[in-house]
């Protein structure tokens, strides 16, 4: 069977789609054909490095017809097209379907690749979306309990007791150029397919930082934010591990000791976890899905996932209180400490918002720099703790 990027076969599949047409009609014609492939690269029959970019080219922009073409002739082959400014280009290209192919293209690479690097990330936060460049998330700390009730008498009011936490959302991206050059000699797209297939580790390492550094209330690289920010309740930020919250909410309900990582160190966790109190005092009874390690507790943190059902497999003393957990290990902790750890839920302290999420866009290229055109790449989010009482931290010492 033949592949997409063998010699003349994106041609002849135009040549067969669009036939003796011209002009309007043959354009509309490779209007169809382009989002026919494009639905095949999105279904997964086409995988972006089957398709041939310097056969992309010549079939929906230098075709014979075209302007481009007209201007050259017959000898509008790639090495015969130096009296074509890259202003001409440029301006074919944007008129074409090749945007659109080439977008998907480096979009169909770059996406995956991007997802693939962000095991774990889905337990250490919430997403949701937003249409806000400073994002207020309402919320209360906390019900009243019912009364009791004597026959006839009124149902007292449930008051709430308001809080407001504010996330700060901030753009990020970065630029893929298509060259002339790059058109003209890289036939199979494999150059520019490689750049994006790069991009995408970058870009998941980039929200990885940034989560691992708010989620330890460090100052934030990418935003520039201070040490103990991440928090901010009511208009003013808070640190997210204390031993005192009296502060905030009139409740101590310490979320910051000092064991290390061993039965009794996790033990103690888990009942700081469960001694927290809402607004009025009450406890909250929480459990922990997510053990947070540095990769330097790693193993050591197996002790703690054995499983409650099979009894070869249990630990005296752990088994039944910790075989529910999850434990992710990140290199980035290490850089912080190789003895400090988190548990909790993180999914209920954690908060993501998107205005928008990862995607490729095309934009005009730069014909002074030979750029015929570019694709931008990035997102737009904000992330923030939305409450401390879910996660506890451990120094380790």
């Amino acid at each position: 069977m033949k592949r997409l990027h063998d010699r003349n076969l994106i041609k002849e599949t135009v040549n067969a789609y669009c036939g003796e047409s011209k002009g309007q009609d043959r354009a509309e014609k490779l209007e169809s054909w382009a989002k026919d492939l494009g639905n095949k690269l999105d279904k997964g029959v086409i995988a972006p490095n089957q398709v041939h970019l310097g056969q992309l080219f010549e079939s929906m922009v230098n075709y014979p017809g075209s302007r481009i073409h007209n201007k050259v002739g017959e000898m509008a082959a790639s090495a015969d097209r130096a009296d074509l400014s890259d202003t001409d280009i440029s301006s074919a290209i944007t008129a074409s379907e090749f945007p659109f192919i080439t977008g998907k293209l480096i979009h169909d690479t770059l996406i995956p690749s991007y997802e693939e690097n962000l095991t774990g990330i889905d337990m250490l936060m919430t997403e949701d979306d937003t249409d806000r460049k400073v994002v207020d998330v309402a919320g209360t700390m906390g019900s009243e309990e019912p009364e009791r009730l004597l026959e006839g008498e009124e149902y007292e009011l449930t008051t709430d007791r308001e809080k407001t936490i504010q996330i700060q959302t901030h753009k990020f991206g970065r630029r893929i150029p298509v060259t002339r050059e790059l058109i003209q000699f890289d036939k199979t797209g494999g150059s520019i397919l490689r750049k994006a297939r790069n991009a995408g580790p970058q870009m998941a390492r980039h929200r990885l930082t940034w989560a691992i550094q708010g989620i330890q209330d460090l100052a934030i690289t990418a935003t520039g934010q201070a040490v103990n920010t991440i928090f901010k309740y009511d208009g003013s930020t808070a640190a997210l591990y204390s031993s005192d919250h009296s502060a905030i909410d009139g409740q101590t309900n310490v979320n910051s000791i000092a064991d290390t990582l061993t039965t009794l160190g996790l033990q103690a966790s888990r009942k700081q976890l469960r001694k927290q109190t809402d607004f009025y005092g009450k406890k909250l009874r929480l459990d922990g899905e997510v053990l947070l390690v540095p990769e330097a507790l790693y193993v050591e943190s197996s002790n703690f996932t054995v499983s409650i059902t099979d009894p070869n497999q249990q630990k005296p003393g752990v088994a039944i209180l910790f075989g529910g957990i999850t434990v992710i290990g990140d290199p980035l902790l290490d850089d912080t400490s190789t003895t400090a750890w988190f548990y909790g839920n993180f999914k209920r302290q954690f908060l993501w918002m998107w205005i928008w999420r990862p995607g490729v866009e095309p934009i005009p290229g730069d014909p002074r720099r030979d750029i015929v055109m570019e694709f931008k790449y990035g997102y737009y989010a904000g992330f923030g703790a939305q409450d401390y009482r879910y996660v506890i931290k451990s120094t380790g010492a």
